[in-house]
């Protein structure tokens, strides 16, 4: 600390115009870059369709062209990422510093830590740490005296000689004060009425260590948050996320986050807090919509996607309808390509167009429900209710296939040798696609006899001779068996683009379709968040297991919540 006019202040204040400066320079400089790869980009178009007519016949300098315009235009989007990051470091380019001094060293170094690293150039040691970096975690965790962080090269030790906080906009220093020292009631009521309003605000200069250790955890699979309504969960769970995407940024990106929640309310939250400590929007929908998508999604559109609007979803739902009924083009679900044609539309038929959510079952609950029909109701959220629909899947298997004799131009697999296929080389395989695997080892061996691959309509021929075994494949119908079976009504007999599922009966077909099929687990999805994970049934819990098996962070206000030993069973 030095002193200013008789007042003691940190070396921030003399830091600031410095690394100001800096700033505005690294502006100018990337304003002059975007520009200039601006107009390469635009010499580059008017020299593609100038001389497009000329380029070799084998495309290769049209490739070359088009790879060198796409380097061009990826390098200006990482040029516009940075001035938007440092456009907002510009208005408070740090809210804290660390005076630190190693182990067996003399002299102390200085930590400034903000919203982003900055360098002089690139390459060098920054001058403004971000606050994900792993020297930050001495300003959460520590006050003076010693302390240590984990560094990329193991463990670093010293003393903390002194910790500052500031408070910056529009570049100009509001206050400063040493962390150790009481805040003047004055500037604790203005930051507490700064935080009034309804917007969530990052909190990245008030973050407590049990806070951090919450933020910076990766070690736990699931993490569960447990706090009332206004703890600031959602706060911290979101500058977790932010910390991820800086921890592990080679594997995990924006796209790969999912969060549920009830009614979208991370939506504005999100808009504004991820870009403010500089990552990307991610994707966020309600549990009921994810569940409404899946239940329209068809096996010809399975895949590690997180769905777009209902629109383009539902267009692309009956594409894919429509071509199954003609020539199949992609996998099937047993992922052999010599039996691609055949095998993609066999089970590619949606469950239902649509479905009620939540509130429609409130609203009904609040019509009135009669004792009966409240009672399924609860039953069908219980644990007894999975347990029922595990037994019934147990016995299922003797039911939902009657096996035959399939031949194929002289070439013949018994029912009995099909039925030891189905049950036993196969029986990890899920039961609605099992019969798929048998028949994709069935053309590798009518392949192998005769010497040569089955065009489509030949694999079409023995797809069809396999699939009518199943007595059904529609999942709706084999939901009814069960309901039958423990004395329910059964659901209306209707094609599945008219069906429309009651609320109660959306997570158990749900449960059916992910039991039956390799209804496709989310891989891509690498971490998940829920909100509000007490207000979810026991088997909304053992769904989402089933759907993902990433990382998850988990909202509630009470103890009922997820536990890693409950996600392992």
């Amino acid at each position: 600390m030095i002193k200013i006019g008789g007042l003691i202040v940190s070396k921030g204040s003399e830091f600031l115009p410095e690394v100001l400066g800096l700033i505005e320079k690294r502006l100018g400089e990337i304003d002059e870059n975007i520009q200039a790869v601006r107009q390469d980009i635009n010499s580059m178009n008017e020299y593609y369709w100038d001389n497009y007519t000329e380029m070799d016949q084998y495309g290769y300098e049209d490739y070359d062209n088009q790879q060198a315009l796409k380097m061009q235009v990826n390098a200006n989007q990482e040029n516009w990422k940075m001035r938007r990051r440092l456009k907002r470091m510009l208005d408070a380019p740090f809210f804290g510093s660390v005076e630190f001094v190693y182990d067996g060293e003399d002299e102390p170094e200085d930590f400034y830590i903000g919203i982003g690293n900055f360098a002089r150039e690139r390459g060098a040691l920054p001058l403004i740490y971000d606050w994900r970096a792993p020297v930050s975690s001495l300003f959460y965790d520590y006050d003076k005296g010693e302390a240590s962080y984990e560094a990329p090269g193991g463990r670093m030790d010293g003393e903390i000689l002194s910790k500052w906080q500031y408070k910056i906009r529009g570049g100009k220093m509001i206050y400063e004060f040493e962390s150790d020292v009481k805040i003047d009631d004055d500037i604790l009521k203005q930051e507490l009425g700064a935080n009034s309003d309804t917007k969530l605000k990052n909190i990245v200069r008030t973050i407590q260590k049990e806070q951090n250790a919450i933020i910076r955890n990766t070690k736990d699979k699931i993490l569960a948050i447990q706090g009332v309504a206004g703890s600031g969960k959602t706060s911290v769970a979101l500058h977790r996320i932010a910390y991820l995407l800086y921890h592990d940024r080679e594997h995990l990106n924006s796209s790969n986050i999912l969060i549920l929640s009830p009614g979208g309310v991370f939506a504005d939250y999100i808009s504004h807090i991820l870009p403010e400590l500089g990552e990307e929007n991610i994707q966020e929908m309600s549990f009921d919509l994810f569940a409404y998508h899946e239940l329209r999604r068809n096996a010809a559109t399975q895949g590690n996607v997180i769905y777009g609007n209902a629109g383009n979803q539902e267009n692309a739902i009956y594409r894919n309808k429509n071509r199954d009924q003609g020539g199949n083009q992609g996998k099937n679900p047993s992922g052999n390509p010599k039996s691609s044609s055949a095998g993609n539309g066999w089970n590619s038929k949606m469950i239902a167009a649509d479905c009620e959510d939540k509130y429609h079952q409130i609203e009904r609950e609040i019509a009135g429900m009669d004792d009966a029909d409240q009672k399924r109701y609860e039953w069908k959220q219980s644990v007894e209710y999975v347990q029922a629909i595990e037994g019934f899947l147990i016995e299922l298997e003797d039911r939902l296939v009657d096996f035959e004799d399939v031949e194929f131009k002289g070439i013949r697999k018994s029912a009995s040798e099909i039925m030891e296929f189905f049950y036993e080389k196969y029986t990890g395989t899920p039961l609605l696609d099992r019969m798929g695997a048998v028949m994709d080892y069935f053309i590798d061996e009518v392949e192998t006899l005769r010497g040569r691959s089955l065009n489509d309509e030949e694999q079409e021929i023995i797809c069809r001779k396999f699939m009518n075994m199943y007595v059904t494949r529609d999942i709706c119908q084999i939901y009814n068996w069960f309901m039958e079976d423990y004395g329910f009504p059964a659901l209306p007999d209707m094609p599945p683009e008219r069906r429309v599922l009651e609320y109660e009966d959306v997570y158990p077909i749900l449960y059916l379709k992910y039991s039956l099929t390799a209804a496709g687990q989310r891989k891509n999805i690498r971490h998940l968040v829920i909100d509000e994970m007490q207000d979810y049934s026991y088997l909304q819990y053992v769904l989402l297991a089933k759907m993902f098996s990433c990382n998850m962070t988990i909202l509630g206000d009470n103890c009922l919540l997820y536990t890693s030993d409950a996600a392992d069973e």
